[in-house]
């Protein structure tokens, strides 16, 4: 189940954060770097759009949007965070935290007047789009693991395909 999440979850996120980026081999010294940008705040919650997953439970990942710019300029939204538990990767919630970020991205931005969806397309159809492509991103890391069967190789290729 997706759903927002709450502020006195973010220990919990960061944790996710940090350990899913420990999951792809990079040195301590460079998660040490990135830590600040990796913590989620309880205000960082509650200033942007942020969602988990929970699976029995337990959040197995979380997403989160961020909104820029002021309402008389073009505003935008980014996915500013992805991250699911090093145990549930290859297991498809990455996938559908991703497509449910575009989702709500599309909706926020449509009714934040940043983007107009063009009549010729259903939101079926672009969803479908989305899909897609998501599927091309883990096909090239499925044809990667299969090519590259060290796995020190395999972590380049990884570093390469993000």
């Amino acid at each position: 189940m997706i759903r927002r999440a709450k502020p006195e979850e973010a220990s919990t996120l960061t944790t996710i954060a940090l350990e899913a980026k420990r999951y792809w081999g990079y040195p301590e010294h460079w998660i040490k770097h990135w830590e600040s940008d990796l913590t989620i705040s309880s205000d960082f919650i509650r200033d942007h759009h942020v969602y988990v997953v929970e699976v029995d439970g337990e959040i197995r990942g979380f997403y989160a949007l961020t909104v820029s710019g002021e309402p008389e300029q073009i505003r935008k939204a980014e996915l500013e965070h992805l991250w699911v538990t090093p145990s549930s990767i290859g297991t498809g919630i990455g996938k559908e935290l991703f497509l449910d970020a575009m989702e709500r991205a599309a909706a926020l931005a449509v009714r934040l007047g940043l983007a107009v969806k063009p009549d010729a397309y259903s939101w079926r159809q672009l969803l479908g789009a989305g899909t897609l492509a998501g599927i091309g991103f883990t096909m090239s890391l499925f044809i990667a693991s299969l090519a590259f069967p060290v796995e020190a190789d395999y972590a380049a290729v990884k570093i390469g395909v993000y």
